[in-house]
């Protein structure tokens, strides 16, 4: 790059920089602005310290002010509902052995489906594909 390539990007920088410059002065001036509003309301008004007249204010608000309410929707009672958790069975564990394992991949290959498999032993589709991916290769 030569130098009036660098000077050319370094001016354009300084524009750029100038006018972040100008952004944040302004948001300074603002900020400043709406602080001594604040403390001349506070100056202005017959309490001692800041906290107080928001003290006061917070109960003008809450005591004049109806606020609108959302009412929680009843849940049904226990009685009505269709499946708690004791009214679900839950499947018994099964103990894979070497020739249950044998068997799932035996009627897989045979060309039954996974699925079927399954709900016909009484077992998960998930255990199947075990079974057939090999999980179980170290049972004896």
């Amino acid at each position: 790059m030569s130098i009036r390539d660098e000077l050319k990007r370094l001016k354009k920088e300084e524009v750029r920089l100038a006018i972040k410059k100008r952004a944040i002065t302004a948001k300074i001036k603002i900020a400043r602005e709406k602080n001594a509003s604040l403390v001349a309301i506070v100056k202005n008004s017959d309490y001692n310290t800041p906290r107080d007249l928001i003290k006061a204010l917070q109960e003008i608000s809450s005591a004049g002010v109806r606020r609108k309410v959302r009412k929680r929707k009843a849940k049904a009672p226990a009685k009505t509902r269709t499946r708690t958790a004791r009214s679900v069975k839950r499947r018994k564990r099964i103990k894979i052995t070497a020739a249950l394992r044998d068997a799932i991949r035996k009627e897989v290959k045979g060309g039954t489906s996974k699925n079927q498999v399954a709900k016909s032993r009484g077992i998960s589709y998930a255990v199947v594909t075990k079974a057939v991916t090999g999980a179980y290769r170290k049972l004896k």
